[in-house]
């Protein structure tokens, strides 16, 4: 576990929200960061999952829909955490065709020792499902305190790695909005982001030659 330094330079996140940071973060013991796994499976059918797994706990699935694909909000999302206004809370929603995903971010801090200073995020998932409806499989809600960097860098190239990898899955079984014959190089368009890449790769560089994390001040 490390102990992470919480940042008074918030912007942008409601007293709803600081409250439930601070009921988090309030303990004298350090913070644990999250163990998590994400995987895909299909697409089959026009429905592409994306779960989460933590130890110890029930996984979170989304159900991701052809009809309304998300990626693009998704992109958008990862690009607000990794490039431009980092301290800005933000989140998007999930149309999974009878209910919504929420997914939203907030930015904590920095690790706090003596070797690295890596901003650190609380990642928050949650569904609307009625409780008569609930598969008790899964969890419907998860909160992840997760170092930025690795985060997009897990969930970006876990998406798109698996689109690359699964090309022909994608032409018979996911549909473009509106009908009309699959376009590979549209979809991935829809979710590719040379920013992210671009700043994945410099902030990785300087990781390696640095040995510290340089602090993220957005202004």
């Amino acid at each position: 576990m490390k102990r992470i330094r919480l940042d008074t330079n918030v912007t942008g996140v409601t007293e709803q929200r600081i409250a439930a940071l601070n009921q988090i973060l309030t303990d004298d013991e350090p913070v644990e960061i999250a163990e998590y796994a994400i995987s895909l499976n299909g697409p089959e059918c026009g429905w592409l999952d994306l779960r989460f797994d933590v130890p110890g706990k029930k996984p979170f699935e989304i159900s991701l829909s052809d009809v309304y694909p998300p990626f693009r909000e998704m992109k958008d999302w990862l690009e607000h955490l990794l490039c431009f206004h980092t301290y800005q809370s933000a989140s998007f929603s999930i149309d999974c065709e009878g209910f919504y995903v929420f997914v939203s971010y907030d930015f904590l801090g920095h690790y706090e020792d003596d070797k690295s200073n890596e901003p650190v995020a609380l990642i928050q998932l949650a569904d609307d499902i009625l409780d008569k409806y609930r598969n008790q499989d899964y969890e419907h809600t998860l909160q992840l305190i997760v170092p930025i960097r690795k985060f997009v860098t897990d969930l970006y190239f876990g998406i798109k790695n698996y689109m690359i990898e699964n090309r022909r899955v994608f032409s018979k079984q996911w549909s473009h909005p509106g009908g009309g014959d699959f376009d590979f190089r549209k979809l991935m368009r829809s979710f590719e982001s040379k920013k992210v890449e671009n700043k994945l790769e410099e902030m990785n560089k300087f990781s390696d030659s640095m040995g510290t994390w340089p602090y993220i001040r957005i202004r």
